[in-house]
């Protein structure tokens, strides 16, 4: 689902009981994957202090640097700008009657 070096937007809040004294991700801003675990990903944009950790899975205790669930991410998708829409509309042939049309109405007020 989620590759190294991923631009992703954090679609959660934290619970900042479950990682003490460790930055978390803030809602809404975008991060970049920097590590994938099994359980969990690591932020470029954050790195906090080797702790002891439990696996979720495993239940093996060992020492890691705390990871987060990807649940709480979405990948960045990123649209190119389009203004062809906008440029058909100014060269529109249908421009002149549009514009005759509104002179028109506006002699009618």
């Amino acid at each position: 689902m989620f590759r190294v070096g991923q631009k992703v937007v954090c679609i959660s809040e934290w619970d900042n009981h479950s990682y003490r004294n460790c930055q978390v991700p803030m809602f809404g801003r975008v991060y970049t994957i920097r590590d994938l675990e099994r359980d969990g990903i690591h932020l470029c944009e954050i790195q906090n202090r080797i702790v002891l950790t439990q696996d979720s899975s495993t239940g093996e205790i060992g020492f890691s640097e705390p990871s987060f669930w990807p649940k709480n991410f979405r990948p960045v998708v990123s649209r190119p700008t389009d203004i062809s829409e906008f440029t058909k509309m100014l060269t529109d042939e249908r421009l002149p009657d549009l514009v005759v049309l509104h002179k028109l109405l506006e002699r009618v007020k």
